[in-house]
């Protein structure tokens, strides 16, 4: 099992890569370059993966209170949100609609990290 301080420390450090490997790949343009774009995507599914983890193994999901219980419900689909929308941002269509949800994804996603994580800090996850 990972130490609470450790999954914090992997948790910001995903975050963090996955934002600035985002950033440098808009900056970039496409055609994508080929690491950075796949250092993005696994790092935002070992984000996801660590999330999920740490929310099964400490039961706190259950027994949450509302607000925080919202705010993860809002993590969740902003990274489902944002999932799909990478995806579909590298094929050749769709792609201003799809930058827009990207976006939007990636604001809902900073907005409702930040309101979960005092709780999830309390719960020790």
């Amino acid at each position: 099992m990972i130490s609470f301080p450790l999954k914090s420390v992997l948790s910001l450090a995903f975050v963090c890569i996955a934002v600035a490997a985002g950033f440098l790949l808009h900056k970039a343009g496409k055609p994508y370059p080929g690491l950075l774009f796949n250092l993005h995507k696994l790092v935002s599914v070992a984000l996801i993966v660590l999330l999920v983890l740490a929310l099964r193994a400490s039961g706190w999901l259950a027994a949450s209170p509302v607000f925080p219980a919202v705010a993860l419900f809002l993590l969740g689909l902003s990274l489902l949100a944002l999932l799909v929308s990478g995806g579909f941002l590298s094929l050749d269509k769709a792609q201003v609609p799809m930058l827009w949800v990207h976006r939007a994804g990636t604001l809902l996603f900073l907005v409702s990290l930040a309101l979960a994580l005092p709780s999830l800090w309390r719960a020790g996850i």
